[in-house]
This record gives C-alpha cells, structure tokens and sequence, in this order.
C-alpha cells in the first residue's frame, strides 16, 4: 500500500466533542481518552511506520481510515468493505463489487466524512458510501483521481489526466459535479477553504473559487497551504504568504530554517494562523507561533521539548490542529510519540502525553 509523500505523519483526532465530554485522540495506535489520557482501546500497529493525520481530522492508519472523534474505523480488505466501532462490533460489511468499486480499495487516498465516506479504486474512479449503512450513494465515472480532500460539502482531489493534471471537485452528498479545471503541471497537493481550493506543488500553486474560475496563481513553489475566512496562507518554503480572496498579498514572514527544515501550516480554534517548526531528521521538539490573521502579529509562542533523543533514525514528523477551544499537537518518531493540549487563545500547555520506546 503506498502512501503519499506530504501527509501529515501523525495520529490526532479533530472534530465535534459533546459538552463537557471531550472526544478521544489517537496517539500512534492507542486511543486515549481526550479529558484525561487514559487508553480507551487499541488498533492494531500493522507495517506502517506512523499514523497519518488529515487535514478534516481523520487518520490514515495501518488498520484502515480512523475517525477518533466517533470512535470508528472504515477497513477494506480484497472482498469486502466495512465500518467499524472501535473497541466494539462492525457497524456493516459490503462487498466492494456491489460498491461497484475494483478490488483494489485505496482507503489512504479516501475521506471519511461525517455521514458519507468516498472512497476511488485503484482506477481512481470515485464511490461516495453511506456511512449508516454502507450502501453506494453515487458514482463519478472520471477516473484518475488522487488523494482526496472534504470540508462537509465538496470533495476534491487532482488527477491525473492525458492533458495533464486536473483539479476536479464534487458535492460530497450526491457526487453532483462542482468543476473540473486544469491544474499546475507539477501539483501535488490540494487544500480546501471557505473561499476556494489551492492546488500547489513545486511549479507553484493555482487557487480556484469553489465554484471553478481561477482567483489567482502563484509562480514560486509552494510546499503547503490552508484557507481560512481571511483568505489563503501558502508556505513557499523560505516564507510564509498571506493572500486576500483575490490574491492580494496582506503579509508575509520568514519560515526560518536557521534550527529547524520544516514548517507546518495549521489554523487554530480562535481563529489564528500556527507555524509549526520542527526538524523532520532528528527529535528536536518544536517551537510553534501563532499569528494574528489580519497582519501576521505574534498572538503567543511556544517551545514542546524533545523526548531527549539526539537522532530519531533520519525521520520525526510533528503536525497541529483545532479541537474545541484548544490546540492539539502531535510528534511521531522512532523514539516515541507525545502529544500536548494547548490552549488555543494563549498557548498554555494543558496537558501532555508522551510514550517512549
């Protein structure tokens, strides 16, 4: 099973909690208790190195596609798919031709939504699922498509087209088509907003209105976007740019790799643009900052300590985001795994978890 190369590497849970009842999180492959840390049960580990966080909150785990937040799991194998409750019993099995899906299910490029999965086969072509009990909603007969993104209410995903590469974009209820328009020749990745979707890679970044004309381009290269009601923030490697609706530049900031040679976009519960830095070769900890969305200004910094490891066998991927009112962040590598609760207005640690090997 390949994984894509820019997934966020770590397993965190992002979603609705009931009052006074906060939702589980997933920290490698055990599901702790969101108020306390306590583990609540356990998925089993399989080959793949770390969990991968996605941007709507769910995880890409060696079991399947996890949703922490209501505690289930959708698993595929050359026969059948089937959602399941974690620590409990199947919720339903299908068999995937009757999902008139191929055999080869490609669970690390589907989304997992609040009522609906989709889900492309190993021709890319698309099947929008019913998560109450499993039965098809709909079918898109393009085929090609990648990793797929969702916000509630479209989906979208680049392809892979005889023309080149596509940006294409769906109803994620009834598969109803949004757009289908050309995307930059190098795209890797897709990001979706209020106001549009950034489709960007190294031969830069085009950003569409959800309904299909372009806003504006970028020419540089962009290795990561997110969108928020201010606009789009794209990481073009040595800064950070902020972009109006229209592609007006409002500010920009140095990602600075003087300490640290990766930084991670992530937008807080109050409304304030993260940049994550962390070293992706060695167990450095990371230094977050959280920026005013109007003008860039630093609302609070903070630095999560290492677990005390001076190498992390050349790989450590750490990725932040928005549960409630708090910030979680994650850290993944060889020697262990944490995870801290931030406050989201201050950035005052809660709480932190940590296991080491």
């Amino acid at each position: 099973m390949s994984v894509p190369p820019r997934l966020v590497s770590f397993a965190l849970f992002v979603g609705a909690a009931a009052a006074q009842a906060p939702a589980p999180v997933l920290l490698g492959n055990r599901l702790l208790d969101g108020a306390d840390g306590k583990e609540l049960a356990t998925l089993p580990s399989g080959t793949i190195t770390w969990p991968q966080w996605r941007p709507d909150g769910t995880v890409h785990h060696a079991a399947g596609l996890v949703d922490p937040a209501r505690r289930r799991l959708l698993a595929a194998d050359g026969l059948h798919l089937r959602l399941v409750a974690i620590g409990g019993d199947p919720v339903w099995q299908r068999p995937i031709t009757d999902l008139q899906l191929e055999a080869e299910v490609l669970l690390p490029q589907a989304v997992l939504g609040n009522d609906v999965a989709v889900i492309p086969d190993h021709d890319g072509h698309l099947v929008g699922v019913a998560l109450a009990d499993g039965k098809k909603l709909w079918r898109s007969e393009a085929d090609g498509h990648g990793e797929l993104v969702q916000d509630g209410e479209l989906v979208a995903a680049l392809a892979t087209h005889a023309g080149g590469r596509r940006l294409r974009a769906y109803a994620l209820g009834n598969g109803a088509p949004a757009f289908d328009e050309r995307a930059p020749k190098a795209a890797e990745f897709t990001a979706i907003g209020p106001h549009g979707i950034v489709a960007g890679g190294p031969g830069g970044a085009a950003v569409f209105a959800r309904s299909g004309p372009r806003l504006f381009a970028v020419e540089a290269p962009v290795r990561a976007a997110v969108a928020d009601a201010s606009g789009f923030y794209l990481n073009l490697d040595t800064e950070v740019v902020a972009f109006d609706r229209a592609g007006k530049e409002r500010w920009r900031l140095p990602a600075d790799h003087t300490t640290f040679n990766d930084v991670r976009l992530a937008l807080g519960p109050t409304g304030l643009l993260v940049l994550v830095r962390y070293s992706t070769v060695s167990d450095s900890g990371a230094v977050l900052t959280a920026h005013e969305p109007e003008r860039g200004e630093v609302a609070w910094k903070r630095t999560l300590s290492d677990l005390g490891a001076t190498h992390s066998k050349y790989w450590h991927d750490v990725a932040a985001v928005a549960r409630d009112g708090e910030l979680l962040v994650a850290s993944h590598a060889p020697g262990g795994q944490w995870l801290a609760a931030l406050d989201g207005k201050s950035g005052d640690v809660r709480f932190r978890i940590q296991h080491t090997k």
